[in-house]
């Protein structure tokens, strides 16, 4: 605890290894569901590279 807030977990590694990789997989489908709307909306990585480019 720290200044009343719980600070750290203790875990065996095979559960943070199991928690990681759950959490890892959760982002690559988001990822890949964002890519595949984008796409679906005519986004191109051209396109994108413009947005950015616009931002500088």
């Amino acid at each position: 605890m720290r200044r009343g807030r719980p600070a750290g977990v203790l875990m065996s590694e095979e559960k943070y290894q199991r928690l990681r990789g759950l959490a890892w997989d959760r982002l690559q489908a988001t990822v890949s569901s964002m890519r595949t709307q984008a796409a679906e909306q005519g986004l191109t990585e051209e396109k994108l590279a413009e947005f950015l480019a616009d931002e500088r």
